[in-house]
């Protein structure tokens, strides 16, 4: 979200938000029965109507109110709860080799619905099987009544058609029938409007015969939505090895799909993006052409059945027969990153063991960032993962990388690649009056170019350099690569004469304080930010560079975040850099400075901002110094009531 750098000149605060950037809308009108449920940057704020969309498995925690939880606080908001069966009367059925209760279901899809999430009953069935209550207006109307009478009795916000058989044409206008008259039952039943029965659908990737069936239910407007299955375009159930879920490259790949579909004439408006977080693991075998696996590697003897989950942290061991006394953190250290094809991937190399050697293909956080920008840039309506059961750590009590990063790009950092860092320092960062010479240090990673501004140019990609200020002066790193730049400033300050005996003791303080200390935006996260003696110019956009306290919630009359100190001190002002403004928060509506006195918090006396603050101005990272009567005490912050409609300061 955004920076919220406070330094405190005796005291000085240095303090940075996360970044919350709100990307440009791909939907301008709500649709109907939009669920209520807010994705900062995303869905459902400030007239930003996009669709996240997440799979539920039954086969993982299908029953598991926690991990229920997590999805409904995460990201999304529709959920395709999966795996149901349907009697060929229309039955929602629940049989005992299903692991859905009744008693699961009602409470999961009434906790969803306080969560403003819509939950959708994925109907899984082969179209072929289905024929007798298909054909023929009797059999479709009972079919459909008693669909309609189950969705009332548990609550579901609609259907999500999961018909996986490449059938051609021959059933086509059976299939139209179909929804046409179920778009028109619901309707009926349930009203329009927000209160609107949602209908989905599957898409297939590789056979488009199914195209007629979808169009003309989408320009009907039967359909509300189409869920390309772009995570399963490789498989351990093919004969070869590859990305599963890649969006360039191959010969099918996330972009030719999406590129299909819209030639055939589908608005980019009714179709979502998908996405694999599992990953699919080939093992051993023989490939053509001989070596380790490698994408579109053909095998000359059947691919394995199993597949194994990178999303569950270390928990992935227990089910890995890794063979090797590999650890997690050391398997993860051998991920790549193809960046054509956009796509993370592991090969562990077991050509000198008797052992087979293991390729690994999952969306990770950074082909999640790429993707969710494809859909971004390309207009498309939303953005879906299979599966999302398991990507809360509760051991950590925290997202796995891959959800903070999908957070992350909705917000609209889509960093992708493998970004140049570094660290940069100046020695000493303060100078008496007249100024003098500082030393200017700095180190890269992953960087082909390095270059400092105020004068002084290209640089070495590690180095030192001694230069001479007069005046406070800030200096900024620049390291670049092919993916991305990224940018670290360091300020000299020189004293003045009005500024003679003061001094920064920000260092001396305690841990930072905040009311928001787990905040859920796209910043640092980390609360040593906020003196990490980094202070971005002003108009920058960088994320890294801040710590805010957005998490979501609701309205608040404060918010606040500042330092305690093991002894009293006098303070006199401070100094505070904002983070960033974003269309729904990232400022004050009211400012003050308080200070810690006998363990109570109180305003300071005759507190002056200059420049003035202004609250919402739509500057990023502008400084300002908050002079007051000097006071004595043991802990000093700044306070006041957070703007914007998500409520949260930078």
């Amino acid at each position: 979200m955004t920076k919220f750098a406070t330094k405190l000149v005796f005291a000085s605060l240095l303090c940075t938000l996360p970044i919350l950037v709100l990307v440009s809308s791909l939907c301008q009108s709500q649709p109907s029965g939009f669920p209520a449920k807010v994705i900062p940057g995303w869905a459902n704020s400030n007239g930003k109507y996009k669709w996240s969309i997440a799979y539920w498995e039954p086969w993982v925690g299908g029953n598991d109110l926690r991990a229920w939880d997590s999805v409904c606080t995460g990201p999304w908001n529709v959920i395709l709860m999966a795996n149901f069966q349907v009697a060929e009367d229309g039955t929602i059925w629940v049989g005992t080799d299903n692991p859905y209760t009744s008693t699961f279901t009602h409470t999961a899809v009434s906790y969803a619905h306080s969560k403003g999430v819509k939950v959708l009953l994925t109907y899984i069935t082969s179209w072929a099987n289905r024929t007798h209550w298909a054909t023929g207006a009797a059999t479709r109307q009972h079919n459909i009544h008693t669909l309609c009478d189950s969705l009332a009795s548990i609550g579901f916000d609609g259907v999500d058609f999961d018909w996986e058989d490449a059938d051609g044409t021959s059933m086509n206008q059976e299939k139209i029938d179909y929804i046409a008259l179920l778009r028109d039952s619901l309707d009926a039943r349930f009203g329009t409007g927000a209160n609107r029965k949602l209908i989905s659908m599957y898409g297939l990737v590789e056979s488009y015969g199914y195209f007629p069936v979808y169009l003309s239910a989408i320009n009907s407007g039967d359909l509300d939505f189409i869920d390309v299955m772009g995570y399963d375009i490789h498989g351990n159930w093919d004969g070869y090895c590859g990305w599963n879920s890649n969006l360039y490259t191959e010969s099918i790949s996330i972009n030719s799909i999406m590129s299909s579909y819209v030639a055939y004439g589908f608005p980019k408006a009714k179709l979502i993006t998908g996405s694999r977080w599992n990953t699919m693991l080939w093992r051993g075998g023989t490939f053509v052409g001989g070596g380790n696996p490698r994408p579109d590697a053909v095998w000359t003897s059947p691919a394995p059945s199993n597949y194994f989950d990178l999303r569950f942290g270390t928990h992935f061991l227990q089910s890995y027969p890794n063979g090797s006394g590999l650890t997690y953190s050391q398997i993860m250290a051998q991920k790549q990153y193809d960046a054509t094809a956009k796509q993370e991937y592991i090969l562990i190399d077991r050509s000198g063991q008797s052992l087979p050697s293991d390729f690994w293909s999952w969306d990770g956080e950074l082909t999640i960032k790429a993707k969710v920008k494809y859909t971004v840039d390309s207009g498309f309506a939303g953005y879906w993962g299979w599966t999302v059961n398991g990507l809360y750590n509760w051991t950590a009590n925290d997202w796995y990388p891959q959800v903070d990063s999908m957070w992350s790009a909705y917000r609209g950092n889509f960093t992708v690649g493998n970004p140049p860092s570094g660290t940069f320092a100046v020695t000493p960062d303060s100078l008496p009056v007249g100024g003098g010479s500082v030393t200017l240090s700095w180190t890269s990673q992953n960087a082909t170019s390095a270059s400092i501004d105020q004068g002084i140019g290209t640089v070495p990609l590690n180095g030192n350099r001694v230069v001479t200020v007069n005046a406070t002066t800030v200096f900024s790193l620049l390291l670049s690569n092919a993916s991305s730049n990224m940018t670290y400033t360091v300020r000299a300050v020189v004293a003045s004469p009005a500024g003679q005996g003061r001094q920064d003791i920000t260092v001396q303080a305690l841990p930072p304080i905040a009311l928001i200390t787990q905040p859920t935006g796209t910043g640092s996260g980390n609360i040593e930010t906020i003196r990490d003696g980094n202070t971005p110019p002003v108009g920058s956009s960088d994320p890294t560079q801040q710590y805010d306290t957005y998490n979501g919630g609701g309205p608040r009359a404060v918010d606040w975040i500042g330092y305690q100190f093991p002894t009293v001190h006098t303070f006199s002002a401070l100094v505070f850099q904002e983070g960033m403004h974003f269309s729904d928060g990232g400022w004050f509506t009211s400012l003050s400075v308080q200070v810690r006195i006998n363990n109570s918090w109180v305003d300071v006396a005759n507190l002056q901002s200059t420049p003035l603050y202004a609250g919402q101005n739509g500057i990023n990272y502008e400084t300002f110094e908050l002079a007051f009567t000097p006071v004595s005490a043991d802990g000093i912050r700044i306070a006041g009531v957070p703007g914007g409609t998500a409520h949260f300061i930078s």
